[in-house]
C-alpha cells in the first residue's frame, strides 16, 4: 500500500468515526503507531485539521470534511448485495432506508459502472426467508430497538411466550441487537426476571420507549453474553420425542444442535448435542404437549419448575 493510499484511508478512518486511538488506525493498516503518528504529523503539515485528545485519540477538525469518494464495482456490489439480504430479514423501515440507499450509491456511479450493478441486479435473487420460518416484524421494530440500544432507552414491551401462549409485559433496558437462527434478537436486562434475556423480537407484540434513559452496564458486553450463548466446551446430551404432527415444527432443530432423528411409530426421537441445558430449555417447552422429554431427568424438572413460576405469575 503506497503512502497516498494510506493518507487517504487515515481521513476516510477519522471521518468515520467520532475519535479514532492511534492503535486503531495501526491495526487497521497493519503499520507500527510510530509509522501512524507521523502520518498523521504529515497530513496536519498539509494542511488537514487534525485534532488530538491526549490520552483519547484523534478527530477531524468539526466541519472538516472530504468530498464523496467513488465506489468501486467491486464496492458497489457488496453494498447492494448487502441491501438485498436486509431488504429479506428486516421491517419495513429498514427496507425504506435499505432501498434509498442502494439509489444513491446507483445514483453517483460512472455509466459503466452503473450498467453494471443494474445487469447484477437482474441477475441476483435472494431468498433469506421462508413463510413458515419467520413470522412478520412489526413495523419499524428493528428501528425502534437500534436507536433505544444506542441512546440506552427503557423500553416497555409485551412479549409472547411460546411455551404458554400468554402475553407478558416487561421493562427492560436494550443492550443488543442480534441476528442469528433466521430471527433478530433483542438482548436485554429484564427488570421482570432481574436477568439477562434474548427476546425474540417477532414475538414483540408491542413497544414503547417508557421516556427515562438507564445507566449503563460497563461489564456487560453482548459479544460476550453470545460466545456464552453459543459456545459448547463440554456438550451435553439430550433426547427428545416430537409428535409426528407437530415434528416439522421445529425448524430451528439444526441451531440448537441436532445431531440424530430417528423416526418411531410414536413419534420423532431427536438427539441434540447442547453447552448447557438451559440452552435448549424454553425451546423444548414452547412445543408444550407435543414434545416429550427422554434424557436427561434434570432438562424435564427445569421445564417443570419454569412451567410452575408461569403457573403462579399468572395466578397473581
Amino acid at each position: 500500500m503506497s503512502k497516498l493510499v494510506r493518507y487517504l484511508g487515515i481521513i476516510l478512518h477519522l471521518q468515520s468515526k467520532k475519535i479514532v486511538r492511534a492503535e486503531d488506525i495501526a491495526n487497521h493498516f497493519g503499520v507500527s503507531v510510530r509509522t501512524v503518528y507521523r502520518d498523521l504529523r504529515a497530513l496536519e503539515e498539509a494542511g488537514i485539521p487534525i485534532a488530538a485528545e491526549v490520552g483519547i485519540g484523534y478527530s477531524l477538525a468539526q466541519g472538516y470534511y472530504l468530498p464523496p469518494v467513488m465506489f468501486t464495482e467491486e464496492e458497489a456490489s457488496a453494498l447492494f448485495l448487502g441491501g438485498e439480504f436486509l431488504k429479506q430479514t428486516t421491517d419495513a423501515s429498514h427496507h425504506k432506508h435499505t432501498v434509498s440507499a442502494i439509489m444513491k450509491i446507483s445514483s453517483i456511479l460512472p455509466r459503466d459502472k452503473k450498467d453494471y450493478l443494474e445487469r447484477l441486479q437482474e441477475s441476483v435473487s435472494i431468498h433469506a426467508r421462508s413463510p413458515w420460518l419467520h413470522d412478520e416484524l412489526s413495523n419499524n421494530i428493528l428501528e425502534l430497538i437500534q436507536k433505544a440500544v444506542v441512546h440506552r432507552s427503557l423500553l416497555n414491551l409485551q412479549y409472547y411466550a411460546q411455551s404458554n401462549g400468554n402475553i407478558t409485559e416487561r421493562e427492560v433496558e436494550p443492550l443488543g441487537l442480534v441476528y442469528y437462527s433466521d430471527h433478530w434478537h433483542l438482548v436485554a436486562y429484564c427488570r421482570l426476571r432481574k436477568d439477562y434475556r434474548d427476546f425474540r423480537a417477532d414475538r414483540i407484540k408491542a413497544i414503547c420507549e417508557v421516556g427515562s434513559v438507564f445507566a449503563k452496564r460497563p461489564n456487560f458486553s453482548v459479544k460476550k453474553f453470545m460466545h456464552r450463548e453459543l459456545q459448547m466446551e463440554n456438550p451435553v446430551e439430550v433426547r427428545l420425542l416430537f409428535s409426528h404432527s407437530y415434528s416439522r415444527f421445529a425448524t430451528s432443530k439444526y441451531y440448537y444442535g441436532l445431531v440424530e432423528e430417528v423416526r418411531r411409530d410414536d413419534g420423532i426421537a431427536m438427539t441434540f448435542l447442547v453447552p448447557y441445558l438451559e440452552w435448549i430449555t424454553r425451546w423444548t417447552l414452547s412445543f408444550g404437549k407435543n414434545v416429550t422429554v427422554i434424557d436427561p431427568p434434570e432438562l424435564r424438572k427445569m421445564i417443570a419448575k419454569i412451567a410452575r413460576e408461569v403457573a403462579e405469575m399468572n395466578e397473581m
